[in-house]
């Protein structure tokens, strides 16, 4: 008898064996750390206090349950929208200062893997947080009557953003410490505006027809899937960012943000069957904004190719390997890409001219179209001539971005008064060449009768130029692609 109880399996009162390593792991020194412990420490006390505070004073009913809700939405809000994401911008930093990253990429994790376990980890401790707290509201009933329904749909709503905000801390984390603190301070505002909406009934009308999108003759859960997939559309997207401060440079992270405007689009056939057609095209105007922002960081990315990603169909002729010249890294690759998905917003312009011809904007949408694309490609090109600065070159190519649209706003708000300077005139004719500037230019002057032809031809020669600049530096990166298809074609030959 005592044989068999020595050879007992001893009980174990850990996580299971099923879960993911990195998951795991996290949660073990997450759980243990003083942020967690701490938060739920605090949390648990202010509302300890100020429920028995609200129970002890002698106020009126209706003074009394504000008062408690006030505290307990704070503390949810604080602990989701506040805690959460600034746990999440020392995330990978402190792994990268402690040179700890190289050992987990040692192991068979991969770079996504570890910054999804990072990402779970968070959000799972955010919703223990949350889940310690709901007992308060039960008690909140002795204060008068509590929506149910309505606490938990906006509980639901602040875990989503608590879940995209720890997502871009994560993306965040691997910034330089005053760019952190720009976000920081950024993510603080956004908080707090929501915080007002919250206070004031904002998310109350959340259930219904009340989301945006759609007409309220919608169904409540047709909304919520579209806009959750558009939630995880942007949580997936930010890891992806997450994942290049120190994945490998055999590892092709190019794919994922290439397909993610795909990705995007999904819900709008939904609302241009469901909703109006005002609401479509204000949907549509959000998705070639979040286009515009996924160009940007792809023309700013600084990754070279290699051989290991040809590795597939990328490498084989056809349209595997069409398609593949879309997905790699660097910005000739990302030019290419753009284009296609530029040709692709035009395709479904001239689809929905067609449809309706008495509001044809397939011209308009066409030199637009043709004005971002240089606008966004030629700070690549010059950035690509200062190979000297490394990393610094994508904070260059924002630098530049930056410069030319002050430089556009200032001629185009010029050009739209009277009685200007000289240089500003000269500022307007430059601005029309430059393809960063035409852009915000025209921007500036879409629906003015006064705009001179010249200026048009100005715009379309910048883009003539910027296609044939993109061309001819683009040869050695081409080059290249092809030496390395045509070796490994010679490897699998050989066979």
């Amino acid at each position: 008898m005592s044989n068999e109880t020595s050879t007992s399996a001893p009980t174990r009162f850990d996580f299971p064996g099923w879960l993911p390593p990195m998951l795991v792991k996290e949660l073990r020194q997450g759980l243990r750390q003083r942020g967690f412990v701490g938060g739920l420490i605090v949390a648990q006390a202010v509302l300890a206090i100020m429920f028995i505070w609200g129970f002890a004073i002698e106020v009126n009913e209706g003074s009394s349950r504000s008062m408690i809700d006030g505290v307990f939405w704070s503390t949810i809000f604080g602990t989701l929208l506040l805690v959460a994401p600034l746990r999440a911008l020392g995330a990978l930093h402190a792994e990268i200062d402690a040179r700890t990253m190289d050992l987990l990429l040692l192991t068979r994790l991969n770079s996504w893997r570890i910054v999804w376990g990072k990402w779970v980890s968070l959000v799972t401790q955010s919703l223990l947080l949350v889940v310690s707290l709901l007992p308060y509201a039960v008690v909140r009933y002795f204060f008068g009557s509590v929506d149910v329904v309505r606490d938990l749909v906006v509980i639901g709503v602040l875990l989503v953003f608590s879940a995209i905000f720890t997502a871009v801390g994560l993306w965040a984390s691997g910034m330089n410490r005053v760019l952190r603190l720009l976000l920081i301070i950024g993510v603080i505002f956004m908080s707090l505006g929501m915080f007002g909406g919250i206070l004031g009934g904002g998310l109350a009308s959340v259930r219904g027809s009340g989301l945006p999108g759609f007409s309220g003759t919608v169904p409540e859960w047709v909304v919520a899937a579209l806009w959750l997939w558009i939630a995880a559309c942007v949580i997936g997207y930010c890891l992806m960012l997450a994942v290049r401060w120190f994945a490998p440079m055999a590892e092709n992270h190019a794919i994922g943000p290439r397909l993610m405007p795909l990705a995007l689009a999904v819900p709008l056939p939904f609302f241009a069957w469901l909703g109006s057609v005002n609401e479509l095209q204000e949907n549509a105007e959000a998705w070639l904004v979040a286009c515009g922002f996924i160009a940007l960081i792809e023309m700013a990315g600084g990754r070279e190719v290699m051989a290991i990603h040809l590795r597939g169909g990328m490498g084989r002729p056809g349209w595997r390997r069409v398609a593949g010249s879309l997905v790699l890294p660097g910005w000739q690759s990302a030019a290419r890409w753009l284009a296609v998905l530029l040709a692709l917003a035009v395709v479904v312009v001239v689809a929905a001219d067609w449809s309706s011809p008495e509001e044809a904007r397939t011209g308009m949408f066409l030199l637009m179209a043709a004005l971002v694309w240089a606008g966004l490609v030629f700070p690549a090109l010059v950035v690509s001539g200062l190979r000297s600065l490394g990393k610094a070159s994508g904070v260059l190519y924002f630098i530049l971005h930056a410069v030319f649209g002050a430089l556009a706003g200032l001629a185009g708000s010029s050009a739209l008064s009277e009685n200007v300077p000289g240089f500003i005139h000269a500022l307007e004719w430059v601005s029309s060449v430059v393809p960063p500037m035409s852009f915000w230019h025209a921007f500036w002057l879409l629906g003015e009768d006064s705009v001179s032809p010249m200026f048009g031809l100005g715009q379309m020669a910048g883009v003539v130029l910027t296609v044939g600049l993109v061309w001819w530096f683009s040869r050695p990166y081409w080059a290249k692609v092809r030496q390395m298809r045509d070796d490994a074609q010679q490897a699998r030959t050989s066979e």
